[in-house]
């Protein structure tokens, strides 16, 4: 396992440096640059050229490959550059806000597989029954109904029209210390709406899955053997239905990244997605390389935890 571990490492280094040079290249398309959004001719008569000895200071006069080369070296360095708008460092920019996008992403995973894996098991123990019914429409709608939707109709229904969640934020405005069940308070309706769709790819992975297990001899001997139907459904079938789940988990966890982009910038999340919306409009290179980084470095590492969970979960995957 542990050679394993170091080759699936080695192998990440070049799928990383990719990544980076699409991001970097992408962004060198977009017309413009930090110093264009300095501009605004309704309010100012400031020029381009008048910026022109900021734009030395902050390097954007060298060529692009230049440029991704100092990028390079500083991300050898340890560092991801600084802020083009704040000055900072990029990790420090990105520290602050990686807690909070952590927090949101691991409890709408956590929230959907719990709520994913246990209404399949229901669907499946009572196959083709109403139940069952119920439960395909309403995972069905779940998937179809877009994140922004969701998330604007909870806040008119839940927030506004029925007052039971707060609109925005992650704690009371002025407060610093926040404790643990008010942050958990205004986290249920961000990270909720931001897992629903999970629920429903969980629950009919789960379902499927479990349908396969149950057909199976050995669940049929288990049961001649008069043991009891939930220690059926706990030791025997889901342990081995879950490897398929295992995968959808761990592939899940872009689209919850990405989610979370949309997520945050409504319900006002201080994370990592408005991070990366302010950076965007703001032509600020440096984080928007920073946040792809990150991005990069949490996906390939769920694959690696998913792949590990599989030999934790069937103890014949060997990885040599």
């Amino acid at each position: 396992m542990a050679r394993y571990i170091l080759r699936r490492f080695l192998i990440s280094i070049p799928i990383l440096l990719g990544v980076t040079i699409v991001t970097f290249t992408f962004i060198n398309l977009v017309p413009g640059d930090y110093i264009d959004t300095l501009i605004n001719p309704e309010l100012s008569s400031t020029t381009r050229a008048d910026l022109e000895p900021l734009r030395q200071q902050l390097g954007l006069d060298k060529p692009a490959p230049v440029r991704y080369v100092l990028w390079l070296r500083e991300l050898a360095a340890g560092n991801l550059g600084f802020s083009l708008s704040t000055r900072k460092p990029v990790t420090e920019e990105i520290g602050r806000r990686l807690g909070p996008t952590l927090k949101i992403t691991a409890t709408s995973l956590l929230f959907a597989i719990l709520v994913g894996t246990l209404l399949g098991i229901l669907s499946a123990m009572r196959p083709y029954s109403v139940l069952d019914l119920i439960l395909t429409i309403l995972g069905f709608t779940w998937v179809s109904i877009p994140v922004f939707f969701a998330a604007m109709a909870a806040l008119y229904l839940l927030a506004l029209k029925l007052p039971l969640f707060p609109v925005a934020g992650t704690g009371p405005a002025g407060q610093s210390d926040v404790p643990l069940h008010i942050q958990l308070y205004y986290l249920v309706l961000p990270a909720g709406i931001l897992g629903l769709e999970r629920v429903a790819a969980f629950m009919r992975f789960t379902r499927a899955s479990m349908l396969e297990v149950l057909r199976q001899d050995y669940i049929s001997v288990a049961r001649a053997k008069g043991l009891q139907e939930w220690r059926i459904i706990a030791r025997h079938a889901f342990r081995n239905a879950v490897l398929p789940l295992i995968t959808i988990i761990g592939l899940s966890l872009p689209g919850l990244i990405g989610g979370a982009v949309i997520i945050e910038s409504i319900f006002g999340w201080p994370g990592l997605g408005t991070l990366s919306l302010t950076a965007v409009t703001q032509r600020d290179y440096p984080i928007i390389m920073g946040v792809n980084f990150i991005g990069a470095v949490l996906v390939l590492g769920s694959n690696l935890l998913a792949d590990v969970a599989y030999a934790l979960a069937d103890p014949r995957i060997r990885y040599e």
